[in-house]
């Protein structure tokens, strides 16, 4: 499997749709080896060709370590959104706009796999799944494998993604309107799992084989800085450093919350006192929220360790 291009839209910190592009530039480099080193032929487009890493700068709070948490999201609902009914609950949309906050976001993946060169995407909020759709390129040509429209599947290739058009077949006289599916699992997944849906098995085992590394974060330093947060004096020291470090951050608060009362929550566990207490205390920041005219509405709280970038959680241990 080589990844082309991930495209996201409406999650974490970002409002519009981005696009992190693995494909190569049209330029070459000074030194040959880094472009026969770096580069991945494609024997089936001439005119495409891939890298094999991509590095991305930009300053503190930019968004740098979402790009890396959308793609985590999207391949962890991919894998478990048949089996886990809670999985949406990853799903965090851009909380600072109106016009987004209650929007579906927005995941796609370019990939190729062996010759063929597949486009699979869905649109989604923390309990339902608005559209998915696979498109392929086969033969020069994208084709649309299947389309499908909240819960109904409105567009099928029955010659090339016959066991999708098998699938909704199966259940067309026991369901009304293609209702196949829980509102809140893909489709895609949900053949995958089945034993006719070879090529469904193909692309989301490969989607499900992407493993990321994160080598940042040190809990211990997390928790102290934390308890610091209990002290007036640290606390106006530590919101005024995030505030230097222009990540957005208009203040910091805590609150004691039961132990099991935030399922994905990272900060779970890292109290050294959990064994003895049933709370722990949860960090949450505030920000500012604006409308479509940039006026600022509000205030929008986040679970800080959750929410925000990695360079701001290494300030705050810092």
């Amino acid at each position: 499997m080589i990844i082309q291009e991930f495209s996201f839209g409406n999650f974490g910190s970002f409002k519009e749709i981005q696009t992190l592009n693995m494909s190569t530039a049209k330029i070459k480099s000074k030194q040959e080896s880094i472009d026969i080193n770096n580069v991945i032929k494609n024997d089936k487009d001439k005119n495409v060709s891939f890298l094999k890493s991509k590095a991305i700068y930009g300053a503190n709070a930019s968004g740098k370590s979402n790009i890396i948490k959308a793609f985590i999201t999207f391949i962890r609902i991919i894998r478990q959104s048949v089996k886990d009914e809670k999985i949406l609950n990853l799903v965090e949309p851009f909380k600072l706009s109106t016009e987004t906050e209650n929007a579906p976001s927005f995941f796609q993946l370019v990939f190729w796999i062996d010759d063929t060169r597949y486009r699979y995407g869905f649109e989604l909020d923390d309990e339902k799944i608005y559209a998915e759709w696979l498109y392929a390129k086969p033969r020069g040509r994208e084709l649309p494998f299947f389309i499908r429209n909240k819960q109904e599947i409105i567009e099928i290739d029955k010659t090339n993604f016959s066991e999708g058009d098998k699938l909704v077949s199966l259940f067309k006289d026991n369901h009304s309107e293609n209702e196949i599916f829980r509102t809140n699992s893909l489709f895609l997944s949900t053949i995958s799992s089945l034993g006719f849906g070879k090529l469904s098995k193909q692309l989301v085992d490969n989607i499900a084989s992407i493993f990321v590394i994160n080598g940042l974060g040190h809990s211990g330093l997390f928790q102290y800085a934390g308890d610091s947060l209990s002290d007036d004096k640290r606390k106006k020291y530590i919101i005024d450093f995030l505030k230097y470090g222009d990540t957005g951050i208009e203040n910091l608060d805590t609150f004691d919350v039961p132990n099991d009362s935030i399922s994905n929550d990272p900060e779970k566990g890292n109290n050294t006192d959990s064994e003895k207490d049933k709370t722990r205390k949860l960090i949450v920041s505030t920000r500012r929220k604006y409308d479509e005219n940039l006026k600022s509405e509000d205030d929008e709280a986040f679970p800080f360790r959750m929410m925000e970038s990695e360079g701001t959680l290494k300030l705050f241990e810092l």
